[in-house]
């Protein structure tokens, strides 16, 4: 997947180390959710399974990245569906929508008000 090698491109460059850690992880979730969709024919089967690829810890919190999150598994189903080279431009707009999501989250979770 042409996402994989641009994320490992951009982890190679970073200089935050948590900014790393972040693309470390989430190279490792779209490594296993290629290999998902290289065996799964099934597109509900594998939407379920993709769910639970440690989107989150412990995917406790996965659905608050829906409807992002489901988009992006529809574009990787159908691309290994269709062809391993289809529509990598729709991947990345997909994950680019899921990464801000994501990144919203967080940052919503770190700025909570103080209760001074």
């Amino acid at each position: 997947m042409k996402l994989i090698d641009e994320l490992r491109a951009e982890a190679a460059q970073t200089q935050s180390m948590f900014a790393a850690q972040l693309l470390k992880e989430d190279i490792l979730r779209l490594e296993k959710l290629e290999q998902l969709a290289r065996v799964e024919r099934d597109a509900a089967r594998f939407g379920k399974a993709a769910l639970l690829l440690g989107w989150t810890q412990g995917d406790l919190r996965t659905f608050e990245l829906n409807p992002e999150l489901a988009a992006f598994i529809a574009a990787v189903f159908a691309r290994h569906a269709a062809s391993p080279t289809a529509d990598d431009a729709q991947i990345a707009a997909a994950w680019a929508a899921l990464n801000k999501r994501r990144m919203d989250l967080l940052v919503g979770c770190l700025s909570r008000p103080r209760l001074d």
